[in-house]
């Protein structure tokens, strides 16, 4: 859980904050905004009917050998397998993702 504290260790009241309260995005702004650019992250559709996803779509197989990594070297026991995977096929793979412009945070 993210904890904001409006408040900073005077009891003032901190500036440049911003914070979700339900579904409305509150912003304090030490400053007069006059211009505000948002994004947001859309969690993929993984429907195989539907199939929607960027990254899977453009490198797809980096979350397939990422997630076989993982269980091989974690939850099946193989580890030296795992390594393996995630010694000589996953850098390239991040490197593709690099390159075309996606970060690679998670992986």
């Amino acid at each position: 859980m993210i904890q904001i504290c409006f408040f900073d260790r005077y009891s003032l009241e901190r500036p440049d904050v911003a914070y979700l309260a339900g579904t409305t995005l509150n912003v304090r702004s030490g400053t007069q905004i006059q211009h505000a650019l948002a994004g947001y992250y859309r969690n993929p559709t993984i429907d195989p009917v539907i199939f929607d996803s960027w990254i899977a779509a453009t490198v797809p197989y980096a979350i397939t050998l990422k997630a076989a990594a993982m269980l091989l070297s974690g939850i099946i026991g193989h580890k030296d397998q795992g390594d393996d995977i995630t010694k000589n096929w996953l850098p390239e793979l991040l490197h593709q993702i690099d390159v075309i412009g996606l970060p690679a945070q998670g992986m």
